[in-house]
């Protein structure tokens, strides 16, 4: 499966989003008591929450952007400090992934809104925001590139030691090249 790697553009950081009418966005943050991002959040959740409180990410700034309409979250993007899995980002980078949308507000901006909420957010110096996405997802590089990201290159994600839930992504060609 091709992966494409988008970076931010700087002009991201200077937009501050507004959501849409009847929306309302929160940058989410783990503590020793707040595990889970949504009440109905997967469980993988709980072990991004783990690795974040066993320091085994590469910095602090594991979040999740969270959209709701009224009460209801409809919306939410990851955000992880590099890892195992991401070997290509530098120790202050971020990535934004397990990006979700219910079904029914689609087609609304909210993942446009969402990574330019992030990277305004949380920009700091000498910080990168990536995102991985599948060459085939339409909708998702659609909303990337409106958010302001640009083409880095193409990769997979690889087993480590013959083990697919160790693998790593991998950056196999540059953009242009």
């Amino acid at each position: 499966m091709s992966i494409l790697f988008f970076q931010d553009g700087a002009e991201a950081h200077g937009r501050s989003p507004a959501p849409p009418e009847g929306y309302s966005w929160t940058l989410w943050r783990p503590g020793l008591t707040r595990v889970w991002p949504v009440p109905d959040a997967p469980l993988r959740y709980l072990v991004w929450w783990l690795l974040h409180q066993a320091r085994l990410f590469g910095n602090r700034d594991y979040a999740v952007f969270v959209i709701s309409h009224g009460a209801q979250a409809v919306h939410r993007s990851a955000v992880f400090p590099r890892w195992l899995r991401s070997p290509f980002m530098a120790a202050r980078d971020l990535q934004i992934g397990d990006t979700w949308t219910a079904p029914e507000h689609r087609g609304r901006g909210l993942a446009t809104l969402a990574l330019q909420g992030i990277t305004h957010q949380m920009a700091a110096p000498a910080r990168r925001f990536w995102y991985l996405v599948e060459r085939d997802n339409e909708a998702s590089v659609r909303a990337v590139r409106r958010a302001g990201f640009t083409l880095t290159g193409e990769g997979a994600r690889q087993p480590r030691f013959g083990i697919s839930a160790l693998g790593a992504y991998r950056l196999h060609s540059r953009a242009g090249t």
